[in-house]
């Protein structure tokens, strides 16, 4: 990649000769960008139209610590100090200008006198309402001056599900993405206030946080773009296949898949499914069966070679008729009942907050009481107990599809 260090890298080097007068200015062949102890507080485009304004920032650029947040109140030459309550901070910020791609290319390393650093912040604002706020996270959500709640925290990746955020305007607008092959946690807080919104990126560590004492960033980019919001997701679209290498849908789904217009949340109850044929097309419905084992629904895991009876004799019955079928199943849950829980307990994911406390799933409203332990999935004995059991599963029930529930749960 083609990157130019150029005039705003070399001043850097030199901050501690120079009186460089606050605020600090970008300017690009795409848009001019000025930053000052709060952040990105102004962008504009080639075509003059302003999507960042003045206003007072609700935050700004912030050090995450165990105990609390503390905030910059002033940058000289992009080094920000004056953090409340954390005497002898600073954050370094560099830019440096992408020639190849345009484009402004962010990082941020903060150093405190005190442990329990967690993150790094910086923060744009303020922009106007009448941009749309789009972000690809639970499974996708645009945000205007009409949506509801004024606050909105997204973390990746469980609720942040690729790694940018868009802001769009009317044929033209801006984007900032994490250049992150790595998959660092980081969070992404939204605010929306009478004066516009506010947009906080933060770059985390890894837990546990009570020795860490500094917080380097990702790299973020930031650019503008002509055009909808496709154009940027287009183009992290083609970074992410680049870098991070997923598979493609259409390569591991199979055919049948793109012939669901129905999915139905049913028992194993082979009269229901034959009266439904009456008012829904089988071969274009799913048939999702959450409560299949004999131990019951969200119980003993990780069990699954004791069904209910009649299970096999329904799956053959729904296929008959021409339903796909959909077992539910959690992908990292272990029940503490369960003789396999001694063995795992030490995998159990932890908080990464205060006492760092184990993870369950608790749920007060069963009789008896549901409980079960999240296991990490990284270890990979567990994967290998999981695939392998699901192997079987699939295999002697001819199930068509598994609900890996809770896939969203990993905090």
């Amino acid at each position: 990649m083609n990157t130019r260090q150029g005039l705003l890298a070399f001043l850097c080097a030199l901050a501690p000769a120079l009186a460089i007068p606050e605020p600090w200015r970008v300017e690009t062949e795409r848009f001019s960008a000025t930053f000052s102890e709060q952040g990105l507080v102004a962008l504009e485009d080639a075509s003059g139209t302003h999507m960042v304004g003045p206003g007072e920032l609700r935050e700004g650029v912030g050090i995450h610590r165990v105990e609390g947040s503390h905030w910059a109140s002033a940058m000289h030459a992009l080094r920000y100090t004056g953090f409340e309550e954390l005497e002898g901070a600073s954050v370094d910020c560099t830019l440096n200008v992408d020639d190849a791609a345009g484009d402004l290319a962010i990082t941020q390393r903060a150093k405190a006198p005190e442990p329990g650093v967690w993150g790094v912040q910086w923060t744009i604002g303020r922009i106007p309402l009448e941009m749309n706020v789009i972000v690809p996270g639970r499974s996708g959500i645009k945000l205007t001056h009409r949506s509801p709640g004024s606050g909105h925290e997204f973390d990746y990746p469980v609720g942040w599900e690729a790694q940018f955020v868009i802001i769009e305007g009317e044929g033209r607008g801006f984007w900032v993405w994490a250049d992150d092959v790595e998959g660092r946690y980081k969070r992404l807080r939204v605010s929306r206030g009478p004066e516009g919104w506010e947009i906080a990126l933060i770059s985390m560590n890894y837990a546990p946080f009570d020795g860490h004492t500094a917080c380097e960033s990702v790299v973020w980019r930031l650019n503008t773009y002509e055009g909808d919001w496709r154009v940027p997701a287009r183009r992290y679209r083609a970074w992410a296949e680049a870098h991070l290498r997923p598979t493609r849908i259409e390569e591991q789904t199979p055919a049948w898949v793109k012939n669901i217009r129905c999915v139905i949340i049913t028992g194993v109850d082979e009269a229901l499914v034959t009266a439904l044929t009456k008012r829904i097309e089988p071969a274009g419905t799913l048939l999702y069966i959450p409560s299949w084992r004999a131990a019951g629904y969200d119980r003993d895991y990780p069990s699954y070679d004791e069904p209910v009876e009649g299970l096999r004799n329904f799956i053959a019955h729904a296929h008959g008729l021409g339903y796909r079928v959909m077992l539910h199943v959690n992908y990292f849950g272990c029940d503490p009942l369960n003789p396999l829980y001694e063995h795992f307990e030490p995998y159990q994911l932890r908080s990464p907050w205060g006492d760092h406390e184990k993870q369950w799933w608790l749920w007060e409203r069963a009789t008896p009481v549901i409980r079960f332990a999240y296991i990490n999935p990284a270890h990979k004995p567990w994967r290998e107990l999981f695939i392998a059991r699901m192997q079987t599963l699939c295999m002697d029930y001819a199930v068509d599809a598994l609900h890996l529930d809770q896939t969203l749960c990993i905090s």
